[in-house]
């Protein structure tokens, strides 16, 4: 958890699309992953040299939690009467 508040209206999507722009135009995008596969290594996520893959259901079924659980911060904002993220 990030530790914002409940109403904070997180990043505008803008700001990520810019993000990856930036690692592209300048060439730094194999460091972010090698920097993000070390790490992973480090701490015991990834063990080195063996073969990883990923598994699409156990992302699919993660990514459908996700969205369960924003669609129930939305009906939990709604019905404290906060405004919604979209600014309406």
């Amino acid at each position: 958890m990030l530790g914002l508040e409940f109403t904070d209206p997180g990043f505008d999507a803008s700001i990520l699309c810019e993000f990856r722009k930036r690692l592209v135009q300048g060439k730094v995008e194999h460091l972010l992953l090698d920097t993000l596969l070390a790490l992973c290594k480090e701490r015991g996520w990834l063990k080195a040299r063996e073969r990883q893959r990923t598994d699409s259901p156990y992302v699919l079924a993660k990514i459908r939690a996700m969205n369960r659980h924003m669609c129930v911060g939305e009906a939990m904002r709604f019905a404290l009467g906060h405004p919604c993220c979209c600014g309406t």
